[in-house]
């Protein structure tokens, strides 16, 4: 939101068109508003108003999930992201410490450059987990029914065929040669 809109900014000058964008992409959600009546207000008002409509889409989201799946959902999302992020987070660690020893060089204490680099890594990293979590919770659809349905019919065809695969087939007729007429 203060990327798009500063409070500092008049209202006249915010990116609308950035900030609706950028709410379509992270969370699914339209603006609310017409650009005349988003420059009317202030930059608490807008706050406010989107949080009610975020706060909206959720708790929809969470009536047509249930609050028992939507709560699992959440945390498997969360156990995925901040898994592969801390991952990746630890190899850019390894690689920042391979290269940390240049910083001597430069007249500056590599120990305390790593620390100061890797708060920064981690920081960034943890806003990145928070953006990405909401992102996906966001995004998360429900399946319907029928879907779970078909799916299920197609786990069952999937069984017998396997099942009838693994069973060789008895020959009822005498095997027929290859030179035979």
């Amino acid at each position: 939101l203060m990327m798009h809109t500063p409070p500092d900014i008049h209202p006249d000058d915010w990116d609308i068109q950035g900030l609706e964008e950028d709410l379509i992409r992270r969370l699914s959600v339209g603006l609310p508003l017409k650009n005349e009546q988003i420059v009317e207000l202030n930059y608490d008002e807008l706050r406010e108003k989107l949080l009610s409509v975020i706060k909206g889409a959720y708790d929809y989201k969470e009536r047509q999930m249930g609050a028992s799946m939507m709560r699992h959902l959440e945390k498997i999302i969360m156990l995925q992201i901040i898994d592969s992020m801390w991952k990746d987070h630890l190899y850019a660690m390894d690689q920042m410490k391979e290269g940390i020893g240049l910083r001597g060089y430069g007249q500056k204490d590599p120990l305390m450059e790593y620390k100061r680099e890797g708060f920064d890594m981690f920081t960034q990293m943890v806003e990145r987990m928070k953006e990405e979590i909401v992102k996906y919770v966001f995004r998360v659809q429900a399946v319907e029914e029928e879907e779970r349905r078909e799916e299920k019919r197609r786990e069952q065809v999937m069984s017998q065929i396997k099942e009838r695969s693994h069973t060789p087939e008895r020959r009822m007729a005498d095997k027929v040669g290859r030179n035979d007429p």
